[in-house]
């Protein structure tokens, strides 16, 4: 039988370590620590981000060890930062 591991929503994973590790946390700060490639691990399922209980306990027990970068956050800013200079006509300096 596989493990089940208790899933929260963003909002109930920011909750959750406001209740349980007492630390300051809201929705909109893991949304920006996951397009910053930081914060708790993270999973999509059907399009939803969620994560699991015991990668909010790592994280919160030890708040500079990050989860994984999230690829489609950089993904997204670097595509408008391409149409962005194709509009203007700007090239891209690496």
């Amino acid at each position: 039988m596989p493990d089940r591991t208790e899933r929260f929503t963003t909002d109930d994973a920011a909750a959750y370590i406001r209740e349980q590790h007492k630390r300051r946390c809201s929705s909109g700060y893991l949304m920006k620590l996951r397009c910053l490639g930081k914060g708790p691990t993270f999973y999509r399922c059907n399009g939803q981000v969620v994560y699991e209980q015991a990668d909010l306990d790592q994280w919160a027990a030890n708040p500079s060890v990050s989860g994984p970068f999230n690829k489609s956050c950089q993904a997204r800013d670097n595509s408008k930062q391409e149409r962005r200079l194709a509009k203007t006509g700007e090239v891209a300096v690496a």
